[in-house]
């Protein structure tokens, strides 16, 4: 007898109970979707730092606006530096996921808030 292939199969074990679904994860674990990135080694994130700043830097070294635009990224990448050697004196080896984003993407905010406030004070 041969099987007629328009028959849909019969259900296998897993398919005639229902199942509990809760999320749209595709893994049946109870770990945190969240918990499976991983965000590197603090080298890694010292890399990523000097790779975003590095050509600012240099960008805005070859602008000829008398250096102003220069200060700013120059005062920024100094105070995030500051910012990394307390880090980096406080925590030690036992740096969190959280410092190591900080490392990481902490640059970018710090020159936005220190071009606002250098805009602020022009004006006082």
């Amino acid at each position: 007898m041969t099987e007629n292939p328009y028959q849909s199969p019969p259900p296998g074990p897993d398919e005639s109970e229902p199942s509990e679904h809760n999320s749209f994860r595709l893994t049946s674990s109870s770990a945190s979707p969240d918990s499976n990135i991983v965000i590197g080694t603090f080298r890694d994130a010292i890399k990523f730092s000097l790779i975003q700043q590095l050509p600012l830097l240099l960008i805005a070294s070859l602008l000829l606006d008398g250096g102003l635009i220069f200060k700013r990224v120059g005062i920024a990448s100094v105070a995030f530096w500051t910012f990394t050697l307390i880090i980096m004196i406080r925590r030690g080896h036992n740096m969190t996921d959280d410092d190591l984003l900080l490392i990481k993407w902490g640059y970018l905010p710090l020159l936005l808030v220190t071009c606002i406030l250098w805009v602020i004070a022009s004006y006082f």
